[in-house]
């Protein structure tokens, strides 16, 4: 089953994922996406979310499944475009992210809205998987909390970093200024598989041609022929 986005802006490339023995799949990583909205929706109010308010995913369910979660990528596509400005404006982006001194992708996976939703998923994956409810869903959910945190990291990892190398390519194919990518690239996922996820970029060539023209103006204005 696939999820296919109404009106995209044109088909995309698709992000493959490597198979492997997981716990969470394609509709696992939706469902937390999709219940970390509304858990930020509720202000972090638990009670205010109930398993007929929030809907999760279940397997096979993608091509089912609420627009709300390609917007929740959307706003991770958001975060990766920011990021490319943020690796042109800093020569030492890359030693800094190896140190551990920024992290886009602990960014996403930290928020107290993910973690959140990270569990109750879980605890709600449980009861359809192992049939288990109340504390020993709770307590199992526990137990498991750290290795499914490692496969959300590893699956929005390699889709942020898949993202950023593919809109630099993009950049420089069509002489963007990476300094002013969020002005001009507009990723969004158009399907969601379980073979992948697709994106497609709108560049807003109104905007980059306005750029390219003040630049060229301020070049223009700064000449000074006395000095060559």
């Amino acid at each position: 089953m696939t999820y296919v986005r109404k009106d995209p802006f044109k088909t995309g490339k698709k992000n493959k994922r490597k198979q492997q023995e997981d716990i969470l799949e394609i509709e696992d990583y939706c469902s937390v996406l999709l219940y970390a909205r509304y858990v930020r929706e509720a202000d972090g109010d638990m009670s205010k979310l109930t398993a007929t308010i929030v809907p999760i995913i279940r397997r096979g369910g993608l091509a089912g499944m609420p627009e709300e979660v390609c917007e929740e990528f959307d706003l991770i596509l958001q975060k990766i475009v920011e990021t490319v400005e943020e690796i042109d404006a800093d020569p030492d982006f890359m030693s800094r992210l190896e140190l551990g001194d920024v992290d886009p992708i602990g960014d996403v996976i930290n928020a107290p809205a993910v973690t959140q939703a990270l569990g109750n998923v879980m605890i709600r994956k449980l009861r359809v998987t192992d049939g288990l409810r109340g504390n020993q869903a709770y307590e199992e959910a526990k137990r498991l909390l750290p290795k499914v945190k490692t496969e959300l990291t590893k699956f929005i990892g390699e889709f942020m970093f898949r993202g950023i190398f593919e809109l630099m390519q993009e950049a420089h194919e069509k002489g963007i200024p990476l300094s002013q990518a969020t002005k001009i690239l507009e990723p969004k996922v158009t399907h969601i598989a379980r073979e992948g996820i697709a994106v497609s970029t709108k560049v807003d060539f109104d905007e980059l041609e306005r750029i390219i023209t003040e630049t060229r103006d301020k070049d223009t204005s700064s000449y000074d022929p006395m000095h060559g």
